[in-house]
């Protein structure tokens, strides 16, 4: 599907939560199936242990954590109420894990997207509660919309983690270099557009040297079906991704998913 047919999503009316046969993604389904087992128990807001042992990670699901200038052992509300909500929807339950593929990642962990026996799609549903934030990346792209909806409805009624300021979607200026290594969602306009041969660079300052910047790797544009960055210039945007600071504070996105175009903003086109 082409990347502005994506974003576009952002702007459709939400379903509510109500009692109702659960919704079906054909991209959920057409992943496969890789691990199945009983639900043993849960690390945290994102990460469950089967009873075979098998430790299984929802790809996508940043949970919440104490912010990085606290002691790492420190309690953190959030936290805890992220497992406690993972941990009810999952303990004892039969889940089945999807990805595109079966390797672990550096800790020993399956990952890939999460769905018990009566069909609910934990990453989903743990999202559409405010229980954690969507990290987008490149093997996400297929499910993005759904998850991406999920989220904006949290945000829009302030469910969980969204009802606390730290996690509130930040304008460009209000990054500093305290933010670094954190998990930020960004909302801003695109004040120019720079392309190099090994990156494109949004910049949402007058100042680049010291704003805001998104850097989109040359192998991202690559791979993205239709999407243009020269399209965004004087655009608003919503980002999200972990926050690095180079002199400036500055997000490699690592999909374009990652990119969302607000309402008021003209669709990005295609190449002619």
């Amino acid at each position: 599907m082409a990347w502005f047919g994506r974003v576009a999503l952002v702007g459709l009316a939400l379903l509510p939560l109500v009692a109702q046969a659960k919704p079906r993604d054909a991209a959920l389904d057409a992943l496969p199936e890789i691990a199945t087992g009983t639900v043993q128990s849960v690390e945290d807001g994102a990460t469950l242990t089967l009873t075979d042992g098998k430790v299984l990670r929802l790809a996508g699901l940043i949970a919440p954590a104490a912010p990085l200038a606290m002691n790492k052992d420190a309690p953190w509300p959030a936290a805890g109420a992220a497992r406690q909500a993972l941990a009810e929807l999952v303990i004892g339950q039969t889940v089945t894990l999807r990805a595109a593929q079966d390797k672990p990642d550096r800790h020993g962990r399956l990952v890939g997207q999460a769905v018990l026996g009566d069909g609910s799609w934990l990453q989903r549903d743990l999202l559409r509660q405010g229980r954690g934030r969507l990290e987008l990346t490149r093997d996400l792209a297929s499910v993005a919309p759904m998850l991406l909806k999920a989220e904006a409805d949290a945000r829009r009624h302030h469910r969980g983690l969204w009802r606390l300021p730290i996690y509130a979607v930040r304008p460009p200026d209000h990054l500093t270099a305290r933010d670094t290594g954190g998990f930020v969602l960004v909302e801003g306009r695109v004040l120019s557009i720079a392309p190099t041969h090994e990156a494109t660079f949004l910049d949402f300052a007058e100042d680049w040297h010291h704003g805001f910047t998104v850097r989109i790797p040359r192998a991202v544009l690559q791979r993205a079906d239709g999407f243009d960055p020269a399209t965004l210039e004087g655009q608003r945007v919503r980002v999200r991704g972990w926050l690095a600071y180079e002199g400036r504070p500055i997000l490699d996105l690592e999909d374009v998913t990652a990119l969302e175009l607000l309402p008021n903003g003209r669709k990005a086109t295609k190449r002619p």
